[in-house]
């Protein structure tokens, strides 16, 4: 892997070479961790094109979706007023746009050959209710439009995205009603048990998969997290006290743990699903909320924490038995402010997006000093 660190950087000559790499690109530099921060802080540079939505003034500007494990960041990026591109920034900073429709489209998921999958647009920002978007792939550099069933609702509009793919190739997402899979690029419905609704289904790199499943039918009707092997789904017995609560799978990384979010009364919680062992991250006595968005193979979970009910949320890593506030490891010298957190590496590598004084967008990493 060519993921940076503190620690590669300053391990013999291509550690000067990848320092050197951030001085010769025009829209990176590095920001070195000071007093008791942890990370260093590469900039990618302001996101200066904005897309314009439709019948409006508003300019968005894309950015980051998430990390791969080798330490490239994927997303969309703004090449026009009219028009996303599919984006890879590798871990020197180095942007390299994919192919897309005429209003561009938006990486979703990346596997360790470089095969990515995500969306095609059919208009700005995806347009209104009736825009048709299509699931796509890229594989070896060749963009694919995957094909979707018919819609499940009769007069419905064919409209889909695919949010996650495995080494071998396998792609999920969703599309016209159902949650998919596409296996050599043709499309399979998965079909929830009976009496449930299938609305999550995601996979890792070796294509393990986990779903939410809500029973419709029970006296309370509650979502579930559920493993799923391609044929069967099992469900996973929540921990002690949040039996009665909403659960949604986010995540399952390489060593098959599965991050979900817990949604009880008025808070956000997280729990970590590995084999029979469930660990909860929970700040509900203290009246907190901390919601997950992503991890990594060392369970190194990233969210949004809020400690206030009246006070906005943080990017947070999860640490010890408590979150800690990322926006306080970016140096003030960096003149940023990080905004939200999109992604973990396995080398503890954290992609997000942060604005400058004049509330431009960057995206940047968060790179561990030790």
């Amino acid at each position: 892997m060519n993921v940076i660190t503190r620690r590669s950087m300053l391990a013999g000559s291509s550690a000067f070479a990848a320092l050197a790499a951030f001085g010769h690109l025009s829209g990176a530099r590095l920001v070195q961790a000071q007093g008791t921060t942890k990370y260093d802080i590469v900039d990618f540079g302001a996101l200066t094109q904005g897309v314009r939505i439709p019948n409006g003034s508003r300019l968005l500007y894309g950015g980051f979706t998430d990390i791969a494990s080798d330490g490239t960041s994927f997303g969309k990026i703004g090449v026009s007023e009219e028009r996303f591109s599919p984006a890879l920034w590798n871990a020197e900073g180095k942007l390299k746009k994919l192919k897309s429709s005429t209003y561009g489209g938006v990486v979703n998921a990346l596997n360790a050959n470089g095969d990515a999958a995500g969306q095609l647009f059919a208009e700005i920002n995806g347009g209104d209710y009736q825009t048709i978007n299509k699931p796509a792939a890229w594989i070896g550099g060749d963009m694919t439009e995957l094909p979707l069933p018919a819609p499940a609702y009769e007069g419905g509009e064919s409209n889909g995205t695919a949010t996650g793919i495995s080494d071998d190739g396998v792609i999920v997402g969703n599309g016209n009603g159902y949650q998919l899979r596409w296996v050599n690029g043709s499309p399979e419905i998965i079909v929830a048990p009976d009496q449930t609704s299938l609305s999550t289904l995601i996979i890792n790199a070796s294509g393990a998969m986990a779903a939410s499943l809500y029973n419709y039918q029970d006296e309370k009707p509650l979502s579930k997290v559920a493993r799923f092997d391609g044929t069967t789904f099992t469900v996973i017995n929540p921990p002690a006290g949040t039996e009665q609560f909403n659960q949604n799978a986010v995540a399952i990384n390489g060593k098959n743990v599965i991050l979900a979010s817990i949604y009880a009364a008025d808070v956000y919680l997280a729990v970590l699903y590995d084999g029979d062992k469930a660990t909860l991250l929970d700040l509900r006595e203290s009246g907190e909320t901390f919601v997950p968005l992503g991890f990594n193979d060392k369970n190194e979970v990233i969210g949004s924490w809020q400690q206030h009910a009246t006070e906005p949320s943080s990017p947070a890593i999860w640490s010890g038995d408590q979150p800690e506030d990322l926006r306080a490891q970016v140096p003030t010298s960096s003149g940023l402010k990080l905004y939200t957190v999109q992604g973990i590496s396995n080398d503890g590598v954290i992609c997000g997006m942060a604005t400058d004084k004049a509330f431009v967008l960057h995206p940047i990493l968060l790179v561990p000093t030790a």
